[in-house]
């Protein structure tokens, strides 16, 4: 069984691990690019019973939330984290983001969507990423 990896690691302008980070002025631009909702389209192609994963960073104010997810046509087995390239290069920041991965199989042949929102700490929606997902 064929697997592919899907990394969207670079969506949207999302603060990190990085000395732009612990800038006040920066900061105050990722506020502003924060305030505004990014909605992003994608769209992946598999074959019936293929097993693929979906990987999203996942800043350390927020988490990822499916919105819409086919139960007939996809299959989530589970998700798993690990530290983004910035952390592990400085252990000792604070707040840093994660590489979240989404496992799924393809259940059988069509064309679903699969909607994902980061959510907040205080609940409000940061991003939207739209997947198209074609089943062969």
């Amino acid at each position: 069984m064929k697997k592919i990896i899907l990394s969207l690691l670079t969506l949207c302008a999302l603060p990190g691990c990085s000395e732009q980070s612990m800038n006040a002025p920066d900061q105050a631009k990722d506020q502003s690019a924060k305030d505004q909702l990014m909605i992003n389209f994608e769209t992946i192609t598999v074959k019936k019973s293929q097993e693929f994963n979906i990987e999203l960073r996942t800043p350390s104010y927020g988490y990822w939330a499916f919105a819409r997810l086919d139960p007939k046509l996809l299959k989530f087995f589970d998700k798993t984290s690990r530290k983004t390239p910035e952390e592990i290069a400085n252990p000792d920041l604070l707040g840093c983001a994660v590489i979240t991965t989404y496992r799924f199989q393809a259940l059988k042949k069509g064309t679903t969507s699969l909607v994902m929102h980061l959510i907040s700490i205080n609940s409000s929606i940061l991003n939207t990423i739209n997947y198209t997902i074609n089943i062969e």
